[in-house]
């Protein structure tokens, strides 16, 4: 149930009545020829004016390459030569559009299309909205994003630093433990991995020792490539639990630590120290005290609705237990928080919308609401008119769509919030344990 950019700016397109794809003939980095094409638009020069957008390019291996996804604006005078039914742009593109490339053609720029269709999916909110499960948090944990469901792209963790050069990944499918992703780190040299510095909270320390914990999954037949660490000087040294098995199967290490004396720095370690892939999630530092407060993730915009714990730390996604005074937090389980946030918005012809059918015309309809009422405060003398009755209209298609049975969302239920509250501050919501 997904709908890609490049049909919703085609969509949005055919609703203002500026829409028109063609096949590339022949071309240069400013030239597109299309004989079938061209010549259904207009027989005069410079009939055609606006932009043109490169939507399937393909490379001489036959695959998708440059310039897809460029757009160009078509020269004012000589953007159009009938007698060679024949385009140019005003600046080059970054390779020669080759025949059998596809393009588009708009007399208003499909960037700006994009953007409008972006804006509207943010003010259809929470008409149109993302069910976001989160479960990056670990019960008393000190770490942020202990479950590694925070990623900047598929091979960079948002909250942990690389120690040395492993090759980082997310893993979404397989071997999982918790949530939607894991961490996989493959083995550079020694002591490689991910690490998290710490503070623990006031008081923490007056029991002196520290628990680290984790679940870890490796296949290495040595037992001695995946293990845990606390470094009490900022990474100098470290403290270990004991290695995975090696046996393929995902396991809890844990080990409790004496604090020294001299504890200046505290650091929490991900390491692989041999050949292979090792897998983690769900790891914790805590010093005794119960943790009382939790980041909640700033893609939930409504909520969290519920906030559940798992009902048994090793079955990973198994049940998972609503959360409240006669069900308190135990340490090392994941916590589950489910709320609304944002439909995605994407930047590339292949990226998608989570809507199809009927919530696609929802968002066109706002887009083009949206595209007039800016274009109406730009305008002046009769334009102006024109534009106005056009946003009267538009807005009048977003409210019928948006009370059409099946357009609208259900909102998501919502659990009364007995032994928890959210707060928020300048730096975010947090989910506070009563």
């Amino acid at each position: 149930m997904a709908t890609t950019s490049a049909i919703l700016r085609q969509r949005l397109s055919e609703a203002l009545g500026d829409w028109f794809s063609g096949t590339v003939d022949s071309g240069t980095t400013t030239t597109v020829v299309d004989a079938a094409g061209l010549p259904t638009l207009t027989e005069v020069d410079d009939g055609i004016q606006g932009w043109m957008l490169i939507s399937v390019a393909n490379d001489s291996a036959g695959v998708s390459g440059a310039p897809a996804g460029e757009i160009r604006r078509l020269l004012a005078a000589g953007g159009y030569d009938s007698s060679a039914t024949e385009v140019n742009v005003s600046s080059v593109y970054t390779a020669e559009p080759a025949a059998g490339d596809t393009y588009e053609l708009h007399r208003i720029d499909p960037a700006y299309k994009q953007a409008m269709i972006n804006r509207s999916i943010e003010e259809l909110f929470p008409l149109l909205y993302l069910p976001i499960i989160d479960q990056s948090n670990v019960a008393h944990s000190l770490l942020t994003d202990g479950g590694f469901e925070q990623w900047s792209s598929t091979s960079a963790l948002t909250h942990w630093t690389k120690q040395g050069s492993p090759t980082l990944a997310q893993k979404t499918s397989a071997i999982l433990f918790s949530g939607k992703s894991c961490l996989t780190i493959t083995y550079a040299a020694a002591g490689n991995g991910v690490y998290q510095d710490v503070t623990p909270m006031q008081g923490d320390l007056a029991d002196a020792q520290a628990t680290i914990g984790g679940w870890v999954w490796s296949r290495s037949t040595t037992a001695t490539q995946a293990r845990l660490g606390i470094s009490f000087d900022s990474g100098s040294t470290y403290t270990y639990t004991d290695y995975h098995t090696g046996d393929a199967q995902w396991e809890w290490l844990e080990k409790v630590v004496e604090v020294p004396d001299t504890a200046q720095g505290y650091r929490f370690l991900c390491s692989i120290e041999a050949a292979g892939t090792a897998y983690y999630d769900q790891v914790m530092v805590h010093f005794g005290q119960k943790r009382k407060r939790y980041p909640i993730i700033s893609t939930i915009l409504l909520g969290p609705h519920r906030v559940s714990q798992q009902a048994y730390a090793s079955l990973g996604d198994g049940p998972y237990d609503p959360v409240s005074r006669r069900n308190n937090l135990q340490a090392g389980r994941s916590i589950r928080l489910e709320g609304m946030g944002l439909l995605s918005r994407p930047s590339t012809d292949a990226g998608t919308v989570e809507v199809d059918g009927a919530r696609v015309d929802l968002i066109v309809a706002k887009a083009a609401h949206n595209l007039y009422r800016s274009l109406y405060s730009q305008s002046t003398g009769d334009s102006r008119n024109d534009y106005r009755e056009l946003v009267d209209y538009w807005a009048t298609e977003v409210d019928a769509l948006s009370r059409r049975p099946g357009v609208r969302m259900t909102a998501m239920s919502a659990q009364i919030p007995e032994g928890w509250h959210v707060e928020e501050d300048a730096d975010g919501k947090y989910l506070v344990i009563d």
